[in-house]
């Protein structure tokens, strides 16, 4: 149990810490929830992930032009970039899969029972 334990524990805290990332950050859960608006299907959601992560990644780099500060490139060649990166993408999963759920489960109860009650 101890070995299974081992290999979980770091795996759920990497997931754990891109979600919280995602959850965290307004400019995140934006991104987030106008990926889960635009995203057609389940089958969508891992490609509207990875689009979610660059779009985050683009943010984080023209948002301090705009606040008045210089343009930087992030460093595309460290293993942090891509450890971060992969950590977004797996936030990004679960939090657009969230609102995706909401999006046609939650959403659509209001509208069916609403467009049946001016059916009668």
């Amino acid at each position: 149990m101890d070995s299974v334990m081992a290999f979980v524990q770091p795996a759920y805290e990497f997931v754990h810490a891109g979600f919280s990332d995602v959850r965290s950050q307004v400019a995140a859960l934006i991104i987030a929830a106008v990926a889960a608006f635009v995203m057609s299907s389940w089958g969508r959601l891992w490609a509207t992930a990875l689009a979610a992560v660059v779009v985050h990644i683009l943010v984080g780099m023209l948002l301090p032009v705009l606040q008045g500060g210089a343009f930087t490139i992030p460093d595309f060649i460290a293993l942090a970039f891509w450890a971060n990166a992969l950590a977004l993408y797996v936030g990004y999963v679960l939090v657009i899969a969230f609102f995706f759920f909401l999006k046609h489960n939650v959403f659509r109860m209001g509208r069916s029972s609403h467009a049946h009650g001016h059916a009668h």
